[in-house]
Order: structure tokens, then sequence, then C-alpha cells
């Protein structure tokens, strides 16, 4: 028989018993969907847990460079700032900002509150990979306001009692030393748990009593990060200055403990894929007991062994594959919606979509098990001799 021909002889054979083929197909479906959305979700999981790392303490690369800056400096500290800042975009850093801060408070027509006053950049949004809850965040023109633009933090924003619609404003006051009218323009999810308030950094400087060390962020790809680092220690000592670098991105630590998670899930979830190929071969072994005439009646009109053991096999193959689709597809919107679901909560938007690789694992292990469930039942099959299997 030609191969189109046991094709369509399996074919046949699965659509006459629907029941048995169900059956068959709905453990396998479990295991495959189970063990293939683990790995998918563990992905997505890393991703997410990483952006909130990121939120928190910087992307990869980022790192915190302190100054040290010589009374004999012709420049003050925030000028040399800005100097190391450009040497960094112009050696391949993505982002750079300047930041400093200091105690003060926060106040609206309804509400007062201690918090920690930033002054900085732009960038320090893209570094820090805040999340605009609403209003929007600082902008280059913000430093030449009279009034300064104010962004409060989520917690900040609470305590305040504060709610912004779409391109409104509030008007709150700032005290740094000395108090000064602003105008709140945003709030942001920053990932910290108390109560900060963000304005551009000359407003912090004019108006803030005290004049605090400012630091530089950076954020660069990781293989450049030496290259930058040693041109700006350079440029600082240039600068009668040197600079103390400090990473401050972790993502390993995250990746580790999702893996952890990741590797133990998966292994129950092959043992429940296990328990579903051992039901698979059970469910072959007795159908092919079931089926000894019709294999020896096959014989008797000319088909080989072969002929019977490679319909099986494809029989079981084309069941498996069935499972083994349906299993990948549901995965897959599961992990969809997982994500949806991720980016609500934690604001990620840039989530990872279903990855390929968990599609291969689930197509691997639809083959292994395709060839599990087939070798054992289309041995049985073809084990009889033609007047054994008519009897029977």
């Amino acid at each position: 028989m030609s191969t189109v021909g046991l094709i369509n002889a399996a074919l046949g054979e699965v659509a006459a018993y629907k029941g048995r083929t169900v059956l068959s197909i709905m453990s396998v479906v479990v295991g495959i969907a189970s063990i293939t959305l683990i790995v998918a979700v563990g992905e997505v999981g890393r991703a997410a847990a990483v952006a909130a790392l990121e939120r928190q303490s910087g992307r990869s690369a980022t790192v915190n460079v302190g100054l040290v800056v010589s009374s004999s400096a012709q420049l003050d500290s925030y000028g040399v700032a800005s100097q190391l800042s450009e040497t960094a975009k112009l050696n391949g850093a993505t982002a750079s900002a300047v930041a400093s801060s200091v105690g003060g408070s926060v106040s609206t027509h309804s509400a007062e509150r201690p918090t920690q006053i930033v002054g900085t950049q732009p960038d320090l949004a893209i570094i820090r990979r805040f999340r605009i809850v609403s209003g929007r965040w600082i902008i280059a023109s913000d430093q030449h306001r009279l009034a300064p633009s104010i962004v409060l933090n989520k917690p900040l924003a609470a305590d305040l009692g504060v709610v912004l619609a779409t391109d409104s404003v509030l008007n709150a006051r700032m005290s740094v030393g000395q108090s000064v009218s602003g105008v709140i323009v945003g709030i942001v999810d920053d990932g910290q748990p108390t109560s900060v308030a963000y304005v551009a950094l000359p407003a912090l400087r004019e108006w803030a009593l005290a004049s605090p060390t400012p630091s530089l962020l950076i954020w660069a790809p990781p293989n450049r990060v030496g290259s930058i680092l040693d041109r700006m220690s350079w440029v600082a000592s240039q600068l009668a200055s040197r600079i103390e670098p400090q990473r401050t991105d972790n993502p390993e630590a995250v990746d580790e403990f999702i893996r952890l998670i990741q590797a133990i899930l998966a292994g129950i979830a092959a043992l429940s894929l296990v328990s579903g190929g051992i039901g698979i071969i059970n469910l072959g072994l007795v159908t092919a007991g079931q089926r000894a005439q019709e294999f020896a009646i096959r014989r008797a009109f000319g088909a080989t062994r072969a002929t019977i053991f490679a319909m099986v096999c494809i029989e079981s193959a084309l069941t498996v594959s069935v499972a083994g689709v349906a299993g990948i597809a549901i995965a897959a919107a599961g992990t969809a919606a997982l994500s949806a679901l991720a980016s609500a909560s934690i604001g990620v938007d840039d989530l990872p979509p279903f990855p390929l690789s968990a599609a291969l694992l689930g197509a691997l292990v639809s083959i292994v098990l395709a060839l599990g469930a087939g070798l054992a039942p289309a041995r049985a099959a073809t084990s009889k001799s033609i007047i054994r299997g008519i009897r029977d």
C-alpha cells in the first residue's frame, strides 16, 4: 500500500472511532498545553519581573555615577555632571540623566505631605522605565518655567488625594527650604513605596536652600559600559574630579528565581504528560487487541505486517499531532491572556509575545509522544498470526 493509501486508511480509522480518538487526545492535550504554557509563562514572567525591577533600579545596564569634585575644579558639581553626561552619550550611552534630591514637602488645597523632592532631567523616565499613570513626565521646556512643573509618584498622589484627568493640571506648593508655587502635571509609577516628587533639575537648584551633590545615571549596552566609564573617568580627571560608578540593575537575580520556579512547574507538567502518554499507550494496546480480527483479515487479503504496523503508527501520529496543535494553541491563548493581565497590573507594555521556544518544545514533545504511543500498539497489532487473529 502506498503512503497516501496508508494515510487515508489511518484517517478512516480515526474518523470511525471518534470516541476513542477524543479520549486519546484529551489527556495529551492537557499535558502538552501544561508544559508549553509553563515554558511560555516562565519567559513572559521573567520579562515582567525584570521590567518591574528595572522600574526601581534601572534597565540593564544602568550605572549610578557618584561625583567627587575637587575644590580647585573650575566647574561646580553640576557642571561636571553635565560634562560627563555628554561624554557618556557621545561614547554610546542610550540615555543619561543628572539628578539630585532634597527633603521637602508638597501641598495642595486639601493636604500637605513631606516627601523627597528629586530634581532631574527627562531621560530619567527612560532609564528607570517609569510608567505615566496620568498627565505627563518632565520635558525639556520645564527647566524654563517660573512655576515648577511637579510630577508625583503614586504613593504621594494617593496621600494627597490627587487625581489628574487627561491634559489637566493642579496648582500646588513645593517647599524645599523655600516655598514656591508649582503645577502638578503628572503622576508616575516609579516602583517606589515612599512619597517622591520630581521636578526639572534647574527648578530644584533655584529653590532649594541646600545644594546637594548630584549623581549621574547612565543606561548603556552592557558591552559598552566599561569603555564609557573609562572615558568618563579620563574626562573627570581633566576636570579635577573623579567618579565612583556602581551598577544598580540586577536582572540576573530575578532571572534565576523565575527559572527555578519554571523548572519545578515543568517537572509537575512532565509528570502529567507522562501519565497522559501512558494512558494513550494503554488505550492503543486495548484497541489493538479489539481490532485483532480486522488486522488478521487485512493480512489475509494481502496486507503485510509492515503495512499494518505503519497504519497503526500513522493513526497514533495523527491523533497525537492533533492533540499537540490543540495543546500549543491553548498555551498560546493562555500566555496572551496572562500577558495582558500582567501589563494591566504592573504597567509593562513591551512584554514578549508567545515564545517560539515554547512552541518548539510542544512540537518536540508531540513527536516523542507520537513515537511512544504508536510503536507499542503497532507491535501488538502485528504480533499475532492470521489464524489466531481471526479466531480471537
